[in-house]
């Protein structure tokens, strides 16, 4: 098969889309966010990337999903060939452009309404009430464009911001005891108005981390300064954490933003129609919105799926082209069926290569053999079969929607640093495609 350089930037605008639902925000933003699709040909794709660093990285640890994605999509074997952007000619990739993660930008809905309502007034009238102010809920819903959107917004107000991840404060924090450097640390984070940090609960088991942020937390709340902060759940939930910490978090304003209902899901479908320039086809706008998803992110998956599809066929964007490229047609009545039947023979397949039955996969049963093996089972249902985390759920015996996300995250981290689960991942699938 070959192809030329346009379908291979639309095919990995596609990937992309599915990458992201495999690995958490920071890992898509470091390693994937600015790469691109340049050629394929003679089973192999390549893939262009900014600097020495990243590709050292992808090619060390995201070769395998990276090939286990496009497998899926081309429904044919192919390797990934990693390569500076400066060592080809190429053109920038206008589906893949970096949207400013603004207040304007931001659906509104009942499932995020108040989170938004308390971001704004936040982001002009900083530390005067809900601090610290806490929004949780679900991997892709949208509580890092919400910190995004008020460090934004503070900026133009004139108040001095930090926006920083837990993880990169912890390195940070690191680095600067290694070095000596702790006042400069210090004098980083508490000498701002608002400081942001995101994913919070990557903090906790820390524990000279979690001291110094509990410092930090203590000198900008006694100096009225605000704190804002995003965790995938209630921070009474946050396992492991200081106690000291948690009774602050308990001070302030927790609000949840919750998975989009129906009416939101098509306000989305809508503003991505726009943002690609296409226009507005209400019966398509229907078909996504109708489909359930478990979070804005996977929504925006299954639309650029859609969009590459259309091109690399040439076919109008509708809501007939949608269902044949979500493998949807109108005449498929049967799909949960099949789907039920694939994802079967994926258990059975882990079953035999890692002698742990169906049912104590799908069990809770949590020894090492039997966590590894249902990670597998969940790694492979959403990267072969492109299940969403609920009907995920379904299959692996109701498990919740925070649990096989855990799951994912878990398996990817794995497939990264652990030569043992690459071997395993890329035995199984071997044998399932």
């Amino acid at each position: 098969m070959m192809l030329d350089t346009k379908n291979a930037k639309d095919i990995w605008v596609a990937a992309l889309g599915q990458i992201q639902l495999c690995v958490n925000k920071n890992s898509f933003d470091t390693w994937f966010k600015e790469t691109q699709g340049i050629a394929i040909g003679s089973g192999i794709f390549t893939v262009g990337t900014e600097n020495s660093f990243i590709l050292e990285n992808l090619q060390k640890h995201q070769q395998t999903l990276s090939e286990n994605i496009l497998c899926q999509i081309l429904k044919e074997n192919v390797r990934v060939k990693f390569v500076l952007k400066s060592a080809v000619k190429t053109t920038p990739v206008s589906d893949t452009k970096d949207y400013e993660f603004t207040f304007e930008r931001f659906i509104v809905g009942e499932h995020n309404r108040q989170a938004v309502a308390t971001a704004l007034s936040i982001a002009s009238r900083p530390g005067q009430s809900y601090n610290p102010f806490i929004i949780y809920g679900k991997v892709g819903l949208g509580k890092t464009h919400l910190l995004h959107a008020i460090d934004r917004l503070a900026g133009q107000e004139g108040y001095k911001t930090a926006f920083v991840t837990s993880e990169r404060f912890t390195n940070e924090f690191v680095a600067a005891v290694r070095d000596k450097k702790t006042e400069e640390f210090n004098q980083k984070y508490r000498s701002v108005d608002i400081l942001l940090i995101d994913d919070i609960q990557f903090i906790s088991g820390k524990t000279q981390t979690e001291d110094n942020f509990f410092h930090t937390f203590n000198e900008l709340r006694s100096s009225g300064k605000q704190l804002v902060i995003t965790s995938n759940c209630h921070p009474r939930d946050i396992a492991d954490v200081d106690a000291r910490l948690r009774s602050r978090f308990e001070w302030g304003l927790s609000v949840e933003i919750t998975p989009p209902d129906e009416k939101n899901r098509a306000n989305i479908v809508r503003a991505l129609l726009i943002d690609n320039n296409l226009p507005i086809d209400e019966e398509l706008v229907d078909y996504l919105a109708a489909k359930p998803a478990g979070s804005v992110r996977e929504l925006i998956g299954s639309f650029n799926k859609i969009t590459a599809h259309c091109r690399l066929k040439r076919c109008p964007i509708n809501a007939n082209s949608a269902k044949t490229a979500l493998g949807e047609t109108e005449k498929e009545k049967t799909r949960v069926s099949r789907q039920n039947s694939d994802s079967i023979c994926i258990l059975q397949t882990i079953t035999e290569i890692l002698d742990v039955s169906t049912e104590d996969m799908q069990s809770s049963k949590r020894d090492k053999k039997t966590s590894f093996a249902r990670r597998c089972a969940v790694y492979f249902l959403k990267t072969t079969l492109n299940m969403s985390i609920t009907e995920i759920g379904r299959i692996m015996g109701s498990k919740s929607p925070s649990s096989i996300s855990q799951n994912l995250e878990k398996i990817n981290q794995e497939i990264q640093n652990d030569i043992y689960t690459k071997r395993k991942i890329t035995e199984i699938r071997n044998k399932i495609i």
